[in-house]
C-alpha cells in the first residue's frame, strides 16, 4: 500500500451534506476537484460527524471527522484541535477562526445579511454578524463574484485589495455533458408527467423565498402574453415566500402554476432541456448560478437587473428586467418566449458562455490561494 505524503491544506467541509444549496455544491465540487489533483494527497478535509462516508471520488483525500456543531465553533475550535501540525493553510466557508496557527482563505458566497438584513430573522442575524466580525482575519478572502469582491472592499477599506481574490462558483461536468449530448425525447416526456410538467413552459429552480421575487414573477407572468404556457416553480419552499399557490388562485393561474418541490439530479437535465424560458428575477444574489445551468441547455434567460447577475449572465445573452417593475418582467417573459431572432441569439450566447464557468479553474484559484496564504 502506498504511502500517502503528508497534507499541506485543510478543507473546511462542514456543509458537505448539510446547508445552504450553493454552499453545498461549491463544497462538493471543490472537493471533487482537489481529489482529482495529482497532489489529491496534499488535502486534508474536516466533516461532521453523521455526514456518511466519503463518496468515491474523495477517497484520496484524508478526511477527519468532527462533531456536529455550529459553523463558528466547527472552524475555530474543531478544526483547530484536530488539524496536522503539516496543514499550513485552511480553506473556509464564510466563518474565519479568531485564532489559527494556519493560514487561512475564507470563500464569501455573499453579502446580503449585511445589505439586506430584512431577508433574515433575528436569530440568522446574530448567527451571520460573525462572519463580519472574523472576516478581516482572514489571510486571503476568496469571493464568488467580482460583485462581492467589491463589497468586501468598500465594506473593509482598509484590506490590501490583492489580498481580497475571485473563485466564482462553476457549473456540473454531469450537467455540461447532458446539454451537449443527444437527450432521449421518451425519456424526456417520462420526467416531465411525472413532475406534471406540460410544454411550453416557463421555468425557475432554486430555493423558494422571499428573496427570489416569485410573487412578482407570478404576477408578471399572468400579465404576460404567454397564453398556453405554464409555470414551473422547482425548488423545496421556504415560509417566507408565502403560500404561492394560493397566491397563484388569487391572480387566476393556479392551474398554470406547478409547483415541484425539490429535483432530483436525474430529473435536472430534462427540465432544463425543454424549458421554452428561464426566469430568475432576484432582489439579490451574490452569484447566481440557476441562469449558467439553462444557458449551458441553450434556453433564454431572463435575470433581474443587479450587479451580480449582470456580470454573470451579460455576456450569454440574457434579458434583464427590473426586478420591481412587474410591467419590466412580463414584457422580458413574452420577448423571450416569442421573439424567434432574439432567442437564437441567446442559445448560441448562453451556450458559449456556460462553458467558462469550470469548477477545475475554481479549483487551481483555490489552491493558488492556499499556497499563498501558507507563506
Amino acid at each position: 500500500m502506498t504511502q500517502l505524503n503528508v497534507p499541506r491544506y485543510g478543507v473546511d467541509a462542514r456543509w458537505w451534506t448539510a446547508g445552504p444549496p450553493s454552499g453545498r455544491n461549491y463544497v462538493r465540487h471543490l472537493i471533487a476537484e482537489f481529489a482529482a489533483d495529482p497532489n489529491s494527497d496534499d488535502y486534508i478535509a474536516f466533516v461532521r460527524n453523521g455526514a456518511g462516508r466519503a463518496p468515491a471520488a474523495c477517497v484520496p483525500i484524508r478526511v477527519v471527522r468532527l462533531p456536529s456543531m455550529p459553523a463558528v465553533l466547527f472552524n475555530s475550535v474543531g478544526v483547530q484541535a484536530r488539524m496536522p501540525g503539516s496543514v499550513k493553510s485552511v480553506v473556509y466557508q464564510n466563518f474565519t477562526p479568531p485564532v489559527s496557527r494556519a493560514g487561512s482563505v475564507t470563500v464569501i458566497h455573499d453579502l446580503i445579511f449585511m445589505t439586506h438584513p430584512e431577508y433574515f430573522g433575528r436569530a440568522e442575524r446574530l448567527y451571520l454578524s460573525l462572519v463580519a466580525r472574523l472576516l478581516p482575519r482572514a489571510t486571503i478572502v476568496a469571493a464568488v463574484s467580482e460583485h462581492v469582491r467589491n463589497e468586501v472592499l468598500e465594506r473593509w477599506p482598509g484590506r490590501e485589495p490583492g489580498s481580497v481574490i475571485v473563485a466564482p462558483n462553476g457549473i456540473d461536468e454531469g450537467l455540461l455533458d447532458a446539454a451537449a449530448n443527444v437527450n432521449d425525447p421518451d425519456a424526456d416526456r417520462a420526467v416531465l408527467a411525472r413532475l406534471g410538467v406540460s410544454r411550453p413552459y416557463v421555468l425557475y429552480l432554486g430555493r423558494l423565498n422571499v428573496r427570489k421575487n416569485l410573487s412578482r414573477l407570478m404576477t408578471a407572468f399572468a400579465a404576460a402574453d404567454l397564453a398556453g404556457f405554464q409555470l414551473v416553480l422547482a425548488g423545496p419552499p421556504d415560509a417566507s415566500c408565502g403560500d404561492l399557490a394560493a397566491q397563484a388562485e388569487q391572480l387566476g393561474i393556479r392551474d398554470r402554476v406547478r409547483l415541484t418541490g425539490r429535483i432530483a439530479d436525474t430529473a435536472l437535465p430534462a427540465l432544463m432541456r425543454n424549458a421554452n424560458v428561464f426566469a430568475y428575477v432576484s432582489l439579490e444574489e451574490g452569484f447566481g448560478v440557476p441562469p449558467l445551468e439553462a444557458m449551458a441547455f441553450g434556453i433564454p434567460v431572463v435575470c433581474s437587473d443587479i450587479p451580480a447577475l449582470r456580470e454573470t449572465a451579460a455576456e450569454g445573452g440574457a434579458l434583464f428586467a427590473n426586478a420591481g417593475d412587474v410591467e419590466s418582467i412580463a414584457e422580458c417573459l413574452t420577448r423571450a418566449a416569442i421573439d424567434e431572432a432574439l432567442r437564437a441569439s441567446a442559445s448560441v450566447l448562453g451556450q458559449a458562455h456556460a462553458q467558462r464557468y469550470r469548477w477545475q479553474t475554481t479549483a487551481q484559484i483555490l489552491r493558488n490561494a492556499l499556497e499563498q496564504a501558507s507563506r
